[in-house]
């Protein structure tokens, strides 16, 4: 488990990512909360076992993530737009129990929101999940279902583009 200190070093270390990439002069911040990157683990019951303010609550599990968009914010300005890739319904499964669910991620959206998020970036899964994501028995528009239970709950706009490449299904999701 990552110390306080080492939190803190990585939330420096963002800062310091968003500040350069916009002095570099991109258009937009995407924050990496998904597929079972560092803030995803802290975000999901199967990976975060910490007792701590960063562990136990959904809002604990969350305190990174929030921490960092915040961060973010400050440092790229109110009008610069920030995304979030995240991971609503993980699919993993350890000792610990079961990681992030639909209805858990739908009390997740106005976390992020209210922390600073202008686009929930959506990712099925983690890299490392037993279930099958994009292979070619998935069909086309298969996890809209995940995408159409955000946009259920959120007041920013919502992207996700697992398994869509047929123009005609993707139409028929808008």
């Amino acid at each position: 488990a990552m110390t306080i200190e080492q939190i803190e070093e990585f939330k420096r270390e963002y800062f310091n990512a968003a500040r350069v990439c916009k002095e570099a002069g991109f258009d937009a911040i995407e924050v990496m909360a998904g597929v079972g990157g560092i803030m995803s683990r802290f975000m999901s019951k199967a990976t975060n076992n910490r007792t701590d303010q960063y562990g136990g609550s959904l809002e604990n599990r969350c305190r990174l993530t929030v921490e960092v968009l915040q961060g973010v914010r400050e440092v790229v300005g109110p009008d610069y737009p920030i995304v979030v890739r995240w991971s609503p319904v993980d699919f993993i499964k350890t000792d610990a129990g079961e990681g992030l669910d639909i209805e858990e991620a739908k009390q997740i959206v106005p976390i992020l929101e209210e922390a600073g998020l202008d686009l929930h970036d959506l990712a099925v899964g983690w890299h490392e999940t037993s279930v099958p994501l994009t292979t070619k028995r998935i069909e086309d528009g298969h996890w809209m279902w995940i995408a159409e239970q955000i946009k259920s709950v959120a007041k920013k706009p919502v992207a996700q583009g697992y398994r869509n490449t047929d123009p005609t299904v993707m139409e028929q999701n808008l």
